[in-house]
């Protein structure tokens, strides 16, 4: 028959590093741990999906324009260094409160491209493009509130 251990689990501190070792993990300085980098690609989904969350913007584009990359929102992203700008385009239907919805759209994917990447977000460019009820989506349909 096992024999089984009524004895309480001890946790050990995992010994220092020995003098002339680096420190590993998160023991080492923030400075000397590396760095991360996050490529434009990211960037610009990080954007598009911000975009979406805008009320007043449509998803548009069939299968087709969207393997094309011609749906909407659509969003490109360029560093500079350690700064970035966006192009973003996005989807209203007519009539809508196009300035508004810009604004708005730029103020989110800024803020949202930049607490999400770390990355400084310089500026971001809003193209609005107005498109039939046939080809858009309401993105206020799939937003969980």
């Amino acid at each position: 028959m096992a024999e089984v251990s009524t004895q309480e689990p001890t946790l050990e501190k995992a010994p220092a590093p020995a003098a002339g070792h680096a420190a590993q993990g998160k023991d080492r300085a923030p400075e000397e741990r590396g760095s991360l980098e996050l490529k434009t690609k990211a960037l610009s989904h990080l954007a598009q999906h911000a975009a979406t969350e805008v009320s007043g913007t449509v998803r548009s584009g069939n299968a087709v324009r969207r393997t094309l990359g011609r749906d909407y929102p659509r969003a490109s992203a360029r560093m500079d260094g350690a700064q970035a700008s966006i192009d973003l385009d996005v989807a209203v239907r007519w009539p809508a409160p196009v300035a508004r919805i810009a604004q708005q759209t730029r103020d989110l994917v800024l803020r949202r491209t930049q607490d999400l990447s770390g990355i400084d977000i310089r500026r971001v460019d809003v193209t609005v493009h107005v498109v039939s009820d046939d080809d858009a989506t309401t993105t206020e349909t799939r937003r969980v509130q």
